[in-house]
């Protein structure tokens, strides 16, 4: 992990190990990639609440991204997911990191929120809806904007001119 992320060197807020550090990471579900049986990426992840599955940190070392390891773990992982009762996958990542936003848009996610904060900057929260029935209820509640009378209408304006 501190080989992919550069060891120490970071951008983001430092703290040590902890023994509350310890107790969050040791309730976390870690999936390791391996390529001729060494590790070369590693996702973590962990249940938010009953049907909400939080994917804290995925990373690839660099040499072996744009390989697919990531896009043929997925596709089985949101069926498994999918199965155990989970509506929907969410994460978040800092604006700058462009291949992780570009892969999770690939994969169906949506921003659903943005945040910053002096631990992680500017941030975007990604959401991975693994049905039908919770997109319609973002999409009704966040993006479906009732028609509104304003008077302007376009081609009377345009009748003016």
């Amino acid at each position: 992990y501190a080989e992919i992320f550069g060891g120490e060197e970071t951008p983001f807020l430092h703290e040590p190990m902890s023994e509350a550090k310890r107790r969050f990471f040791a309730e976390m579900d870690f999936f390791l990639f391996r390529a001729d049986g060494e590790i070369v990426g590693v996702l973590m992840a962990h249940p938010s609440d009953w049907s909400t599955y939080y994917v804290r940190s995925t990373a690839i070392l660099e040499e072996y991204r744009r390989r697919g390891f990531m896009r043929s773990f997925l596709v089985p992982f949101w069926v498994a997911l999918r199965a155990a009762g989970v509506a929907r996958v969410e994460s978040q990542a800092s604006v700058v990191n462009v291949p992780v936003i570009s892969l999770q848009l690939k994969e169906g996610f949506v921003i659903t929120s943005h945040e910053s904060s002096e631990r992680w900057g500017a941030i975007v929260r990604l959401t991975k809806f693994l049905g039908p029935e919770p997109e319609k209820v973002f999409t009704r509640q966040f993006c479906s904007m009732p028609a509104r009378t304003t008077g302007f209408d376009p081609k009377r304006e345009r009748s003016r001119s």
